[in-house]
């Protein structure tokens, strides 16, 4: 086997696994009515710092955000730009320019006085490999009567201009999928390499569910994953992944009346499902769930009540505890706090919408914590009137070290983690680029997945081989090179050789 790698390869962007962890330190909640003069109403903000936290409250202001709410901030926490699912925002409020009209349609015109009313309809993620672009995935709401569900799947590109601080719309509405989808709940978990996203979501009344991947090729279908059972016509809700990327809990309240609760594990090397399990419950609920810090808990609202799941026992949503129930508590008549969309903030704490309307916030101040020590303080965080949670996942999550999944050499400093490993024979070494590599047979015998890195760790080819002998013709500057294999058994091996002319 021969290969020919030269200079007029396409070079894949530097990722730094330095990955920016302060994407989620500023929160943008409220809620407007028509008359602002109400002091009720008007535009919160939650920014997290070392310190903790700081809520700012902005009234006689119209704030356009309802339940579809997502953000994203730069590397030290300032907040870039956010998305009522009808437009895209700058960190002054103001709509940037093409930033208007997302999910257009019926529902979208009907929506406009206020925002977007789909939980968790929208996500921004950072474009991986690239330093100033952004991804906003959101779906659309679509009908047919008493029935809803998301006929469409859409990205809208966002760039920093890092001369003027602008942000410029690339493209919007871009259509990933079109087909009918479980509205909104979208989450994402890191891939196990720590740089692209897992995002995944149900066929509509299908047992299938769709697994989407960001990587720097865009946002694509990766695969479709057959599941044993289907929900039934979706009224909304929220999914969340638990911190390590280990598990993955959605419910929702369906057209039918009732609830659907699924938690099963992930795996985010391939992004699957396994040991799934799926329970109804009664009613046609605000709901929301959340995991603790240490992804051993789950927390599951249901409107008027709030339980703890312990996932590392039997049974876990079967042996659920409830930690409490709403107080009766009203902010102003009529609006009372209920338990509704969970959020894990940066200060280890989760943060819970208390519905439509109530100008506070509820929190769980231990969520690490069994039973009732986890502490629920009731409408204990004063903002403005406010429907929604700002909608992250889990930024904080790195790649799966050591394993066949941690597949991207990142940095110069990374490819020095791997020792030159003697298996593999590489002559002869050094010269002008023509060059014989052998590998032991007992690796061939599965499909080998190898990289070619310079010393900088900017990866310049790929390819797959069951060979035990291929030839490179390289056509690259003299300097110090690195062929890394993915052994199928899960051992990631390293080979300097160095080209000189």
């Amino acid at each position: 086997m021969k290969l020919k790698l030269g200079i007029i390869l396409p070079i894949m962007l530097i990722w730094s696994e330095v990955f920016s962890q302060k994407e989620d330190y500023h929160w943008v909640l409220g809620y407007s009515d028509f008359a602002t003069s109400d002091t009720n109403f008007g535009r919160a903000e939650i920014v997290f710092n070392k310190s903790g936290k700081e809520v700012k409250k902005f009234f006689n202001i119209h704030h356009k955000l309802d339940f579809t709410n997502a953000s994203i901030c730069d590397t030290s926490g300032k907040l870039l730009l956010y998305t009522n699912g009808l437009e895209i925002y700058n960190n002054e409020h103001y709509v940037i320019a093409n930033g208007d009209s997302l999910n257009p349609g019926e529902f979208a015109i009907s929506n406009e006085c206020c925002g977007y009313t789909l939980e968790s309809g929208a996500l921004i993620l950072k474009y991986p490999g690239s330093s100033n672009k952004y991804f906003i995935i959101h779906l659309t709401i679509d009908r047919i009567p008493f029935v809803w569900y998301s006929l469409n799947m859409l990205t809208t590109l966002v760039e920093l201009n890092s001369n003027t601080c602008n942000l410029n719309v690339i493209y919007k509405n871009k259509s990933i999928y079109s087909d009918t989808l479980l509205r909104g709940s979208l989450s994402a978990c890191r891939h196990a390499n720590g740089r692209d996203w897992w995002i995944p979501c149900f066929f509509y009344s299908g047992k299938k569910c769709l697994m989407f991947l960001l990587d720097p090729t865009g946002l694509n279908l990766h695969h479709i994953q057959d599941i044993p059972f289907e929900f039934s016509r979706s009224g909304g809700g929220q999914a969340q992944f638990s911190p390590d990327g280990s598990e993955y809990a959605f419910i929702h309240r369906n057209s039918e009346s009732y609830m659907e609760f699924f938690l099963a594990d992930f795996d985010r090397c391939e992004g699957k499902f396994s040991e799934m399990n799926y329970e109804t419950l009664d009613g046609f609920l605000q709901c929301g769930v959340a995991f603790s810090p240490n992804s051993e808990l789950l927390y599951l609202a249901l409107e008027k009540e709030l339980y703890q799941l312990v996932l590392y026992e039997p049974n876990p949503f079967k042996n659920r505890l409830k930690i409490d129930s709403i107080d009766g508590f009203q902010s102003f008549p009529g609006f009372p706090s209920y338990f509704f969309l969970m959020q894990l903030a940066p200060d280890g704490k989760i943060y819970i919408c208390n519905g439509r309307g109530p100008s506070y916030l509820s929190t769980i101040e231990f969520p690490d914590r069994r039973g009732k020590s986890c502490k629920v303080m009731q409408h204990n965080i004063s903002i403005v009137a406010n429907s929604s949670m700002p909608n992250f996942p889990y930024f904080r999550l790195g790649a799966a070290k050591g394993t066949v999944c941690d597949s991207l050499i990142t940095s110069v400093v990374d490819l020095g983690q791997y020792s030159d490993n003697e298996k593999i024979k590489i002559s002869p070494n050094p010269n002008t680029g023509n060059f014989r590599i052998q590998l032991p047979k007992e690796w061939v015998i599965d499909l080998l997945n190898l990289e070619l890195y310079n010393s900088s760790g900017i990866l310049l080819g790929n390819w797959k081989t069951r060979s035990e002998s291929l030839d490179l013709d390289l056509n690259f500057i003299p300097g110090i090179y690195y062929l890394k294999i993915l052994v199928p058994r899960g051992e990631v091996v390293l080979k300097k050789f160095i080209i000189n002319k």
